[in-house]
């Protein structure tokens, strides 16, 4: 996600106090001279000027190799550059000089997490924790992966304290309850969160996107015009306004936004899907799927631009590609009930009504309640006249009060013609 300026202050200003920690958990007295320089690279950090302390911090290194801290200290700051290579070798110093230390192992999870390899940075969380079970880096670090586990019951058990620290954890926090599909609160923790600082925009934009999921139409107009002001070169901001501007059926206004995202970072996949279906919607289908195609160029498992790609191959009459299409799409997020309505689209265009009856009769058992009566008239219309026996499906059609006993109905109807009535 963009970071704007304000995001910038904010995670400046939160390495610095990790530094503070780091540098103030029982380190060696270090002489008065190093002891200035790390001052002043925590000052310097504070201001965002990350090119100053490092320049500062590899002195102190030069000053004084034998200090876990000092290397920790370093460490922190290439992590924060994303220099994860010459991160994991600071730390690793910092642990050959003092094994057992605990702000040294704590960002030795944090580079481990950022490179991907989450079993092992469990492992050095829960090392740091042996060696100091109130470090609070570890505590924040072993946190964030139960919150990406949704383990949102573990993490509260860390008691993390509510202070500056801990505001990147509450944007976390606040994604895990998202994703666990709570969103009420998890605008409650972004509201904690901009309390302390109004101008973050990765909490703006997340609090202005949740409240336009919920239909807040409002709220979210409110901090995405915020965000926009305050980053107008923000992909990320431009793109979010573009889903409401959309929602609201302002085309124009969103396709402006979205042209406007896609000039900044022309890589945000997502951008291209929301523009893409704009066109989709007009029946512009060619224009579409050019987008999608480009969307796929940035992130060739983006899974909605594989389901609009589908659905616009099948507008089309290109069946095959769009049966191709959908089974990527399923392979990269196997409850996409719009890549199943794709996939049934395509066999009956291929003259296979059995075969998609099945792919209905899965998407029924997940769609959108608000979708199924949509879904439930353009099967009657164009699937039940193919099925050999349709009287007997129909009936169910009628006498069926929710989509899942529909979608029962028709795994039995596929059932059957697979035996061959």
């Amino acid at each position: 996600m963009t970071d704007g300026p304000s995001g910038a202050r904010v995670r400046a200003a939160c390495l610095a106090m990790a530094l503070s920690v780091v540098l103030g958990v029982g380190a060696p007295a270090a002489a008065s001279g190093v002891d200035r320089t790390l001052d002043e690279a925590a000052q310097a950090l504070a201001r965002g000027e990350d090119q100053r302390a490092r320049f500062l911090l590899e002195q102190a290194v030069a000053s004084a190799p034998d200090q876990a801290g000092v290397w920790v200290a370093l460490g922190r700051l290439q992590l924060r550059t994303g220099d994860l290579v010459a991160a994991e070798a600071s730390v690793e110093r910092a642990i050959e000089i003092r094994p057992r230390h605990a702000p040294a192992l704590a960002l030795l999870g944090d580079v481990l997490r950022a490179d991907g390899r989450l079993v092992e940075a469990r492992e050095a969380y829960d090392l740091a924790l042996e060696a100091n079970p109130d470090d609070p880096l570890a505590k924040a670090g072993r946190a964030r992966l139960h919150l990406a586990d949704g383990q949102l019951v573990a993490a509260a058990a860390l008691a993390i304290p509510a202070d500056d620290r801990s505001l990147s954890l509450r944007l976390a926090w606040a994604d895990a309850q998202a994703n666990a599909g709570d969103l009420r609160a998890a605008i409650g923790k972004l509201d904690e969160v901009l309390a302390q600082n109004p101008a973050w925009m990765e909490a703006l934009l997340r609090r202005g996107d949740f409240a336009r999921q919920l239909g807040d139409h409002a709220a979210a107009h409110r901090d995405l015009e915020l965000a926009v002001r305050l980053d107008p070169t923000s992909a990320e901001a431009r793109y979010r306004r573009g889903l409401l501007r959309r929602d609201l059926r302002d085309l124009p206004a969103a396709l402006e936004d979205f042209n406007r995202a896609i000039a900044i970072d022309a890589a945000l996949a997502a951008a291209y899907v929301a523009r893409g279906s704009i066109y989709q919607a007009a029946g512009q289908q060619a224009v579409a799927l050019a987008d999608f195609d480009r969307a796929l160029r940035a992130d060739r498992l983006h899974s909605d631009a594989l389901t609009h790609k589908a659905t616009s191959e099948c507008a089309q009459g290109a069946f095959e590609a769009c049966l191709d299409a959908s089974a990527v799409a399923l392979q990269a997020r196997p409850d996409d009930w719009r890549a199943q309505v794709a996939k049934g689209h395509a066999l009956l265009g291929l003259d296979q009504p059995e075969a998609a009856v099945g792919a209905y009769a899965l998407a029924l058992g997940q769609v959108d309640p608000e979708e199924a009566h949509w879904l439930l008239a353009r099967l009657q219309r164009h699937l039940l006249p193919r099925l050999s026996n349709q009287t007997g499906v129909a009936w169910h059609f009628v006498a069926a009060q929710t989509p899942e006993e529909v979608a029962a109905v028709m795994a039995a109807a596929s059932t059957q013609g697979r035996n061959g009535r």
